[in-house]
């Protein structure tokens, strides 16, 4: 009886202590710091714009695509050859080579060209021949990459209305897509005059670390009235390129 009455004395005794013992209390935990994040700013779609066309009109080269659907863009003045498609190669200052894929009356032709500053050739589509640039031919891809009417005046003069639709994935790879009203003048330019209309809407998808234009997109009316859509496509940026004119 003695022992356990000595035990409680005890038990109460360091109970009497530990409550005098703060220090030994298991502290709480720290309060968690509020993160604040600053807002991004978002990027200025006239400014993609303006260094896009720095960027393109600095290649030393490119390879590039045109593909057409809807309504015809016919490339001869007898209205008897409609653009399909046209891939080729730029070069600096001013030499392209390109295959042009044209529709005629119930027949696919193939034409070859090749234009060197105000030189331009292609091959006949019966005998395959090179041939001066014949009249009445007004497609020369060479435009899109010229100094005073190719890429850096359109994107820095002749563009209104630009707006960030956003950064997509594109090829795989983040892009920005900007669209924006391109006036008549410049497209008229740029297709050789197979768009006409007053203005058009494009979409550029241009990369946000090199500002290459990597697709650009537009729909203009055909001579026919039917939309005609156009899609040009860029890639393999400063690859090394060699033009030369072909052999007499």
């Amino acid at each position: 009886m003695k022992r356990i009455t000595r035990l409680m004395r005890v038990l109460l005794l360091c109970g009497g202590v530990l409550g005098f013992m703060p220090a030994c209390r298991v502290p709480s935990p720290p309060a968690t710091p509020t993160l604040t994040l600053a807002p991004t700013a978002t990027p200025d779609p006239v400014a993609i714009l303006r260094n896009a066309g720095t960027a393109m009109q600095s290649l030393q080269s490119a390879h590039w695509e045109i593909e057409r659907t809807g309504g015809p863009a016919y490339l001869d003045d007898a209205h008897t050859l409609d653009l399909s498609q046209a891939d080729g190669d730029y070069a600096a200052p001013d030499a392209i080579r390109a295959t042009i894929t044209a529709l005629g009356p119930g027949i696919t032709l193939e034409i070859q060209t090749i234009a060197i500053g105000n030189n331009q050739w292609v091959t006949n589509p019966l005998t395959l021949v090179w041939e001066k640039l014949p009249p009445g031919w007004g497609f020369n891809p060479a435009i899109l990459f010229d100094a005073e009417q190719g890429w850096e005046p359109l994107l820095r003069e002749d563009v209104s209305d630009a707006r960030l639709v956003g950064v997509s994935e594109f090829g795989g790879v983040a892009r920005y897509q900007v669209q924006a009203t391109v006036t008549g003048d410049r497209v008229r330019v740029l297709t050789g005059g197979l768009a006409r209309d007053p203005a058009i809407n494009a979409t550029l998808w241009i990369d946000p670390a090199t500002y290459h234009v990597v697709q650009l997109q537009f729909s203009s009316t055909s001579p026919t009235g039917e939309p005609s859509q156009w899609k040009l496509s860029f890639s393999q940026f400063d690859a090394d390129v060699t033009i030369t004119a072909p052999a007499p």
